[in-house]
């Protein structure tokens, strides 16, 4: 899922170059199957340990095999970063997953660490469902001639719409519109898909996704009626501080997004996003000492070569390339 950011050509700028920030710890011994398997750049190693027998029966298909496409269609999903914890309450296994280009998930994971297959199943955040809960809607959708060009259009973005709108109305269900909003994600039926689920979803603040329509809205009531379920069920994580903080900027709180994340940033020093936040949000109080320091801290902790070409060529972050304080700084490096 992808909320919209203000501050995204910087971010774009950084992670161009560098993969999220700070190899995860070493695992302890129960997860070490598990950070191997997200060691790299899609989920494919993951689903390597998803016990597909385990996830069948909890989708309640019987006889039936978790649809290929489904496994498929989460395996090329590209990752640039993870972490990995438990819940600090309840003790729930989480991941967090730095999406590849731009987005963020968290799973609750259902992980038996005893069996060569410990992944049974997960609760999907981004979309509100588990993946049982797809499997069983794809399932369903296989079963009718509309819902099997429904499927094969999810690999379609452009053709995705329209295929799920030619669907039978017992078909165009919630989980069928969450199938429908992963396809769309990054494309340009984003926002009606997430309209369509709007519509479809009963009542509640699960999903990642009633952040994006609330941005969409600029419902900021429900942004943070939403974010503060996440923060209960997630835990602390930089990844929440990130998506709060750039709702207060896109709000016109710089101040507030400040507050949020600068505790964050020392808290959490490996976590890339949040530094772009705080130097937008210094450069456009014109804080440029501040920023020249935050900038610094960039170049240092992730070793960094900032193109300061491009950024002189943006309006937001000219007037700080040509400030006394950004050249005084570049001239004591």
């Amino acid at each position: 899922m992808v909320i919209e950011t203000t501050c995204r050509s910087l971010l774009s700028l950084l992670l161009a170059g560098l993969l999220l920030a700070a190899a995860p710890p070493a695992a302890a011994a129960p997860y070490a199957a598990l950070e191997d398997a997200l060691g790299g750049t899609t989920l494919g190693p993951l689903m390597g340990l998803l016990d597909t027998a385990a996830l069948a029966r909890n989708a309640g298909l019987a006889a039936r095999p978790v649809p290929e496409a489904l496994l498929r269609r989460v395996g090329d999903q590209r990752v640039q970063g993870h972490r990995l914890y438990q819940h600090p309450d309840s003790g729930q296994l989480l991941l967090r997953l730095d999406l590849a280009p731009q987005g963020l998930n968290w799973l609750t994971l259902t992980y038996h660490g005893q069996s060569p297959k410990p992944v049974r199943d997960w609760y999907d955040h981004a979309l509100g469902a588990s993946l049982s809960d797809l499997t069983r809607a794809m399932v369903a959708l296989a079963e009718d001639r509309a819902g099997r060009a429904f499927l094969t259009a999810l690999g379609k973005p452009d053709e995705a719409l329209a295929s799920f709108r030619d669907l039978p109305a017992a078909l165009r269900s919630a989980d069928s519109a969450r199938l429908l909003l992963s396809a769309c994600a990054g494309h340009p039926c984003h926002a009606d898909a997430l309209i369509l689920l709007d519509r479809l979803a009963s009542e509640s603040t699960e999903g990642l996704w009633q952040l994006d329509i609330a941005v969409l809205g600029r419902d900021w009531r429900r942004f943070d009626r939403v974010m503060a379920h996440l923060e209960r069920t997630l835990g602390p994580d930089p990844g929440l501080v990130w998506l709060s903080s750039n709702a207060r900027l896109q709000r016109g709180d710089c101040a507030g997004a400040l507050a949020q994340a600068m505790p964050a940033v020392e808290r959490w020093q490996g976590y890339l996003p949040l530094y772009p936040l705080v130097t937008q949000c210094l450069v456009m109080a014109e804080r440029f000492d501040e920023a020249a320091i935050w900038f610094g801290h960039m170049e240092t902790r992730f070793g960094l070569q900032l193109d300061w070409q491009a950024l002189a060529s943006d309006p937001l972050y000219a007037p700080f390339v040509h400030s006394s304080a950004f050249q005084h700084w570049r001239a004591t490096r």
